[in-house]
């Protein structure tokens, strides 16, 4: 699955893609070490927030 079927800002899915997590299985492995997502340029702890949640409500595989 493509970051951008999330339902997350365009701003927020083109940081990942830039920062080389263009599918939902890169992002949720990502997701174990955050502090990794936050080094991303552009990307904040709000973003952090944002893709949490996201997932979270999507119901994938992220337990966090």
């Amino acid at each position: 699955m493509k970051i951008d079927a999330l339902d997350i800002s365009f701003g927020i899915a083109d940081c990942l893609i830039e920062g080389g997590y263009d599918n939902l299985a890169k992002l949720l492995a990502a997701m174990r070490h955050p502090e990794e997502l936050l080094k991303i340029k552009r990307f904040d702890k709000m973003s952090l927030f944002e893709i949490a949640h996201q997932l979270k409500k999507c119901g994938e595989l992220y337990q966090g």
